[in-house]
């Protein structure tokens, strides 16, 4: 099944990449759909997540746990 994700640039930060996610979640997405979609956005950031905090960031906002980009 082709998912079709949202755009989000790079200027809108982590917190919309977690709304995005969420919204995915909604729609159905797999943990794994989120992953891709939060890899290829991070990959077009100036500035890099690492690959752990991508997962972390995936993971929590599909726990029901997200706790915003300074939880760790």
């Amino acid at each position: 099944q082709e998912h079709k994700f949202p755009a989000v640039t790079a200027c809108e930060g982590e917190t919309n990449l977690v709304d995005a996610l969420l919204a995915g979640y909604s729609s159905g997405w797999t943990e794994r759909d989120a992953y891709d979609y939060a890899d290829q956005w991070n990959s077009g950031q100036r500035e890099p997540l690492s690959d752990r905090e991508v997962r972390r960031i995936v993971h929590s906002a599909f726990s029901g746990k997200y706790q915003g980009a300074n939880a760790h």
